[in-house]
C-alpha cells in the first residue's frame, strides 16, 4: 500500500512550501470527525479569516458535529456529510467540486479523507503526510506518526498552517460561541430545580461512546465522589451527558444518599446548551470526551479523568482551571502494562485523587467548607 501510494504522490505535483498563495476567494476544511476534535480545529478557521479576511471559509463535517461547527463565528458556511459509506457521501462530495474551492485543508493524516479530497480537488490541498497518506494533497507536510498521537492537537492543526504558509498562528484558544438563547434557556432548568446564586454546582460528565469503554471510570467511585462533594460543600451535583449516557448515569444517581442535590440533565440538553451550562459550574469532572473539549471552550475548571491517551495531546497543559487526574500518575507498573484497551488503566484512580483537584479549584473560585 504505501508503494502504491508513494506512485500517486510522483504523479501529483507538489507545490514547494513554504507556498505563497494567491487569488484566494474560497476555503474549504474537511473536518471529518468528533465533537472534541471540531474545538481544537476550531482556532484554524480564525486564523485563516485573519489572513483572508474577504475569502468564504467553509466546513465540510459530519451531521452529528454541525452544531458545534456552526457555533464558530470564524467559519461562514457549514456542508454537513452523512457518516458511512463513499457511495453516501458521493453527492455532496460532487456538488462541494462544483463549488471550486481554491484552498481545501486536511487536518487529519486519514487516507479515506485525503480522497475525499481529491473528489472535491482544489487550486491548493494541504495536509500532512505520514506514510504517503497526503498522496492526493499538493501541500504536503511530512509527519512522523500519525495525528493525535504524540502532541497537542489545537498545536498539531496550527503548525500544519505555520509549516504551509511560513505563517505565526500565535491565537490558538479554542472558538465556541454561546448565543444568549441558550443561555436563557439554561438558567429556566437551574430555576426549576431551585438552583440558588449561593449554590456550589458541580457537573459531572461519567460516560462515554461505546467505542471507547476504557475511558470509564467506575460507576461507585462516581457515586462515591458525588456523595463527598455533598457532605463537605452542599454541592448540587448536575449530571450530564446524551439520552444514550442515561441508564449509565442511574445506576450511579442511585448510589447517591442525598438525591434532593442531583440534577440529572442527561439528554436534557443539546451541545450549546451544555455549553451555556458549563458557564454556570463550578468544577466540571469529567472522562476524556467531547464534553471535556466543550468545558475548556469555556474557560470552566475542568478535572478530567485520563484512562488511556496522556494529557498532553487533548489537554491544555500548565493551565491552573484545568487539572487532570492520569493513570501514569497512579497506576502500579503492572497495570501501565495492560494493553491500552484495557478499562484497568482507570482502575488506579481513587475518588480521593479526585477530590484533592476539584477542592483546589472551587478554593480557586472562593469556595471554601
Amino acid at each position: 500500500m504505501k508503494f502504491l501510494l508513494g506512485l500517486i504522490k510522483k504523479v501529483i505535483h507538489e507545490h514547494t512550501i513554504p507556498v505563497r498563495l494567491d487569488g484566494i476567494s474560497r476555503i474549504l476544511v474537511v473536518d471529518l470527525n468528533y465533537i472534541g476534535d471540531m474545538l481544537f480545529s476550531s482556532p484554524i478557521y480564525k486564523a485563516l479569516k485573519k489572513t483572508f479576511p474577504n475569502a468564504e471559509v467553509a466546513a465540510v463535517v459530519y451531521r452529528f458535529t454541525k452544531e458545534v461547527v456552526s457555533a464558530n463565528p470564524y467559519v461562514d458556511r457549514v456542508y454537513d456529510l452523512p457518516k458511512g459509506n463513499l457511495f453516501r457521501q458521493l453527492g455532496p462530495l460532487l456538488r462541494l467540486r462544483k463549488s471550486k474551492s481554491d484552498l481545501v485543508l486536511q487536518l487529519n493524516t486519514s487516507l479515506r479523507t485525503n480522497f475525499l479530497m481529491w473528489i472535491i480537488d482544489s487550486k491548493y490541498r494541504l495536509g500532512y503526510d505520514y506514510q504517503n497518506r497526503g498522496c492526493f494533497n499538493n501541500i504536503r507536510i511530512p509527519i512522523a506518526t500519525r495525528t493525535s498521537r504524540t502532541r497537542y492537537r489545537i498545536d498539531e492543526c496550527a503548525d500544519l498552517l505555520e509549516q504551509a504558509f511560513g505563517w505565526e498562528v500565535a491565537d490558538r484558544e479554542m472558538v465556541l460561541h454561546v448565543d444568549d438563547q441558550y443561555k436563557l434557556k439554561v438558567a429556566e432548568v437551574l430555576d426549576r430545580y431551585d438552583v440558588k446564586a449561593s449554590d456550589t454546582l458541580i457537573g459531572i460528565q461519567a460516560n462515554c461512546r461505546e467505542t471507547w469503554k476504557e475511558r470509564r471510570w467506575e460507576q461507585s467511585k462516581f457515586a462515591a465522589l458525588a456523595n463527598e462533594l455533598i457532605e463537605r460543600y452542599a454541592a448540587r451535583i448536575v449530571f450530564t451527558g446524551s439520552k444514550d449516557d442515561a441508564e449509565y448515569v442511574r445506576a450511579i444517581v442511585q448510589k447517591i444518599r442525598r438525591s434532593d442535590n442531583i440534577i440529572n440533565l442527561v439528554g436534557g440538553t443539546t451541545l450549546m446548551e451544555l455549553a451555556a451550562l458549563l458557564q454556570r459550574i463550578h468544577v466540571f469532572v469529567t472522562v476524556n470526551t467531547g464534553p471535556m473539549q466543550i468545558a475548556i471552550s469555556q474557560r470552566t475548571p475542568t478535572v478530567v479523568l485520563m484512562g488511556v491517551t496522556p494529557p498532553l495531546i487533548t489537554y491544555p497543559m500548565n493551565v491552573p482551571i484545568f487539572q487532570y487526574v492520569w493513570l501514569g500518575d497512579h497506576a502500579t507498573s503492572s497495570q501501565l502494562a495492560v494493553d491500552s484497551k484495557d478499562s484497568m488503566r482507570m482502575k488506579s484512580i481513587e475518588v480521593y485523587h479526585v477530590m484533592d483537584k476539584v477542592n483546589y479549584l472551587l478554593e480557586l473560585r472562593g469556595k471554601t467548607v
